[in-house]
């Protein structure tokens, strides 16, 4: 891999496919902007979510992957952003073009009031399948103490995300995901 800071390359043996990770520092949920992250991140990439962005473009019309996610290394305290997926060798360059673009035109073009009330819901859903098991919520409750936060401190976010104008989501986009911000690291054989 070349040195810090710029993009890399890994090699490994056995591999068959093209790993990709377009990545840069993250915030941390305790930073003021999580709440329009959350929902920023949602629209670009959510945890596999078929309606984002880079779903559409990479695996609905483009073909290139089976799989798109975004997320954090580490909710609680900052750690690595990555826009994560893979492919076939042979559409390695292609799906790192396309996976550029669309983050470039997330950041020139923000989101649409339509996407961020969708990924609203889907966060709003996803808090409510979280809750289903006594257990999941006990552990969640667990995990907040651990970081030293109040709890019900996620389901806050989600609200504080929910009371966010499309503005502000907007002007956040335009404040992280800058593409010069980012470093794409690709593991292949």
């Amino acid at each position: 891999m070349r040195g810090a800071g710029g993009d890399g390359a890994v090699r490994m043996a056995g591999v068959n496919q093209v790993y990709l990770a377009y990545h840069r520092g993250s915030l941390g949920s305790g930073h003021r902007d999580y709440p329009a992250f959350l929902l920023a991140n949602e629209v670009l990439a959510g945890s596999g979510n078929m309606g984002s962005r880079l779903w559409q473009a990479l695996r609905t019309d483009g073909a290139l992957t089976y799989a798109v996610a975004g997320g954090e290394s580490e909710a609680f305290a900052p750690g690595i952003y990555s826009l994560r997926t893979y492919t076939r060798v042979a559409d390695a360059d292609a799906i790192e073009r396309e996976l550029r673009a669309v983050l470039r035109r997330f950041y020139e073009n923000g989101m649409t009031e339509e996407e961020r009330a969708a990924a609203v819901a889907t966060l709003r859903g996803q808090r409510a399948l979280a809750q289903q098991a006594p257990v999941h919520v006990l552990a969640r409750y667990l995990g907040e103490r651990r970081h030293g936060v109040a709890g019900g401190f996620e389901d806050q976010l989600v609200d504080r995300a929910a009371a966010l104008p499309l503005s502000a989501v907007n002007e956040f986009v335009r404040r992280f995901f800058d593409p010069r911000r980012f470093r794409m690291l690709r593991l292949g054989p």
